[in-house]
């Protein structure tokens, strides 16, 4: 799908009213790019899978939108095989660019108060469409990882991503580290985890975000007795970044490393201790005062 022929502000409004012209020329493009979606005969059919109401021409530009972006996500969601599931990422990372490409140069213009708030209320509605396509189901992954990761990593560069809509996708990030041994795959993970833990560093002042320690926290709770190794190796790129996040992650951490070796009923496991021993050595005196804490437990269980 290509949406072309759509006007690209420019600067010129900044002559005259600048704040009024460009709101005024945003919802009229939005509306524009809206009836252009809706013309085509691959909208309708989306439209009539998911069951939702379809308008030739719609009267409310956002409304609509945000139906279309359902439509797409209700289609993904009833597919069954992995071949038809591939082909819909494809298609819908297809319109997804088009939308990013309408709202993108909005997105660096202070000078549109309210167009600046819808570009930023679609792209919550887009974070949530692509969240559906990036669960993982058990062991199972979901198809055209490395595309996903790619449209989302443009995404995070190019719009100021909310702490918010880094919660949704920050947990599939990590799977991807975690379970995913394809190169690209990992590549473009660890591009994604680093471009988010610094878009949180930028939302919170600098200060540790209290939602990022919460979806590592959750994650660590979820799959540290499992994946331990894979968490302290994807913590160590956190670290390179934002040492207080895993700061504050340490009490976690060492609760799941004993939760872990109760469950196994094996006494303590030294090979998992020197690995997170290993994580800690990177987060100064803090963490040799976790290593040293460590290190008395196998003292008292020796003696």
């Amino acid at each position: 799908m290509y949406i072309k022929n759509l006007y690209v502000p420019d600067d010129s409004f900044t002559d005259v009213n600048p704040e009024q012209a460009v709101d005024k020329e945003y919802v009229k493009q939005l509306a524009e790019l809206t009836r252009l979606l809706f013309k085509l005969s691959e909208v309708k059919n989306i439209f009539s899978k998911a069951q939702v109401e379809y308008l030739p021409i719609p009267e409310d530009p956002k409304k609509a939108l945000v139906q279309f972006l359902e439509a797409v996500g209700i289609t993904y969601g009833n597919l069954q095989t992995l071949s038809d599931k591939s082909a819909m990422v494809t298609k819908s990372l297809e319109y997804l660019g088009e939308i990013l490409k309408y709202i993108k140069p909005y997105l660096g213009k202070k000078i549109s108060s309210a167009g600046l708030q819808l570009t930023y209320w679609m792209m919550g509605h887009v974070y949530r469409v692509l969240k559906s396509y990036f669960e993982f189901k058990g062991s199972l992954l979901p198809p055209r990882l490395a595309s996903i990761l790619a449209f989302i990593l443009q995404l995070v560069k190019e719009t100021n991503i909310d702490v918010s809509e880094i919660e949704l996708l920050l947990p599939g990030v990590l799977k991807c580290l975690m379970l995913v041994s394809e190169p690209q795959v990992k590549k473009l993970a660890t591009e994604n985890l680093q471009y988010m833990v610094k878009a949180c560093q930028v939302g919170s002042g600098g200060e540790p975000a209290t939602q990022l320690t919460s979806v590592f926290r959750q994650f660590i709770q979820d799959y540290g007795m499992r994946y331990d190794y894979q968490i302290y190796s994807i913590l160590e790129i956190v670290v390179a970044l934002d040492q207080q996040v895993v700061i504050h992650l340490i009490s976690t951490l060492t609760q799941s490393l004993k939760n872990s070796e109760r469950k196994w009923g094996l006494g303590r496991n030294i090979a998992q201790r020197e690995a997170y021993s290993k994580l800690l050595s990177h987060l100064g005196q803090v963490g040799q005062d976790e290593i040293q804490r460590l290190e008395n437990d196998n003292a008292e269980s020796i003696l």
